[in-house]
């Protein structure tokens, strides 16, 4: 059915461009859908844009609340969407991660909406993406399944693949981070959920994470550990098609919940999503959203022991730069003074880190 739009402003306010957080409706395959929508202060085009995706029974402004997204995209100058699932025939609201007991179009509907926003706010086609917690991440996976030239790359927290998707999921190669805990008794990450409605299906957690790493030829792997209240440890694929990974982040004793600030992990859900999606390259098949003959920054030594050098192109000299881990810690910023600069990376421990200005990233290791 063609989709249409109906937009509607739902809290009473002042126009102001690319800065608000508002409500809105989206018509789409006979149904009015509700969203709401964040535009951190000075957005700028062709930004990135994520899709914040709830949980089953839950709402979009209820994982608004509690993900802390819109914090993460002040610091990092992205949009973000929530989006609010319909009613199943209990009365609850939920994704149609091609379930058996639900036949809304929530794969085109959530495409249909990020096209719509990235024409509509100018934000970027190739810098889009999906997480979700729990029935999200189950969504999420379908998005990667289904719509991999709409979501680059997606995240899942606590939840798995659908029993069908695991069955019947494209070819194409999307970059998967999955957040899970070992205690969790909702979406167990040893594949016994039930196929009762068709969650079940899929196997264990380091298998599906294993499948996506084999879909994008991912020919490393390594593991390291997160010691805080709760031990995770990170199990990380890379040597995959344009630089891009697979990441599986399993939480001991960690139940079926969204890790925060005070959760006792020792990383925030979305601090680690956001870090995951910035280090997005442009798949081979893809939409190319960056002319590597123009990027910003040329890393040298991508594979570094006491130093970094960089080649800056020249309308760049003065910006920003900062050093982040994988987990979204920051270790080091500065200012671009110079067209080629070497940085130290003494006092860094070894593993993957991300080099970025404006949105741009380079990944490279310390050994």
């Amino acid at each position: 059915m063609r989709t249409y739009i109906s937009l509607v402003v739902l809290a009473v306010m002042a126009w102001s461009p690319l800065f608000a957080q508002q409500s809105f409706t989206f018509e789409h395959d006979g149904l009015t859908r509700d969203y709401i929508l964040y535009t951190p202060p000075g957005l700028e085009e062709n930004a990135p844009l994520v899709f914040v995706l709830h949980g089953y029974t839950s709402a979009s402004n209820i994982i608004m609340a509690y993900s802390g997204m819109n914090a993460v995209a002040n610091q990092n100058g992205f949009a973000v969407c929530y989006p609010q699932g319909t009613l199943d025939i209990t009365g609850t609201t939920h994704w149609d991660s091609n379930l058996s007991f639900t036949s809304v179009d929530d794969s085109g509907f959530l495409a249909s909406l990020a096209e719509y926003l990235q024409q509509t706010y100018n934000l970027d086609p190739g810098r889009t993406f999906s997480c979700g917690m729990s029935n999200g991440g189950f969504m999420s996976y379908t998005l990667a399944c289904e719509q991999p030239e709409v979501f680059k790359a997606v995240a899942s927290v606590t939840g798995t693949m659908s029993g069908y998707d695991w069955s019947n999921c494209g070819e194409s190669p999307v970059p998967v981070l999955q957040i899970s805990g070992s205690a969790d008794q909702v979406v167990p990450v040893d594949g016994s959920m039930s196929t009762a409605g068709g969650w079940g299906g899929a196997p264990n957690i380091e298998t599906v994470i294993g499948y996506w790493a084999e879909k994008l030829e991912c020919s490393e792997a390594s593991s390291s550990t997160i010691e805080a209240n709760y031990t995770t440890t990170v199990d990380e694929y890379t040597g995959c098609l344009d630089d891009n990974s697979v990441i599986l982040y399993m939480i001991d004793g960690w139940g079926h919940s969204w890790p925060t600030t005070f959760s006792g992990t020792g990383f925030t859900a979305s601090e680690v999503i956001w870090t995951f999606f910035q280090s997005y390259k442009t798949q081979v098949t893809g939409v190319s959203t960056v002319d590597l003959q123009v990027e910003p920054i040329q890393l040298i030594n991508t594979l570094s022991e006491t130093s970094i050098s960089l080649e800056v192109r020249t309308d760049y000299l003065g910006k920003p730069f900062e050093l982040l881990d994988l987990k979204g810690n920051r270790h080091l910023r500065g200012v671009l003074s110079d067209s080629k600069m070497l940085i130290s990376t003494e006092g860094l421990t070894s593993g993957y880190y991300l080099f970025s200005v404006e949105g741009h990233s380079k990944r490279f290791i310390k050994l």
